[in-house]
C-alpha cells in the first residue's frame, strides 16, 4: 500500500468515527425532556450527558432552552 491510500484510509476511519453515537439520547422537546419514558430536569440531562460534547445538536438545543426557561421565571422575591 502507498501511503497516500493508508492516509485517505486513516481520514475515512476518523469520520466515520466522529459520527458514531455518543451517548446523547434524543429529546422531542429540549424544554420539557423525556428520556426512556421518565421525565428530567435540563440541568441533569446537560450534567449526564453533554459534559464534554459541546458540539452535539441535542445538548446544544436543551442548553438553549434551560436559559429561555430560566428568562422566562423572572427574578425571585426581594429583587
Amino acid at each position: 500500500m502507498n501511503t497516500k491510500r493508508i492516509a485517505v484510509t486513516v481520514m475515512v476511519a476518523f469520520s466515520l468515527v466522529g459520527c458514531g453515537d455518543d451517548g446523547v439520547p434524543p429529546v422531542a422537546d429540549p424544554h420539557a425532556i423525556v428520556v426512556d419514558g421518565k421525565p428530567m430536569k435540563q440541568a441533569e440531562f446537560l450534567s449526564k450527558y453533554c459534559v464534554g460534547k459541546e458540539g452535539n445538536a441535542t445538548c446544544a438545543a436543551v442548553s438553549k432552552a434551560a436559559s429561555e426557561d430560566s428568562l422566562r421565571r423572572g427574578l425571585p422575591k426581594g429583587y
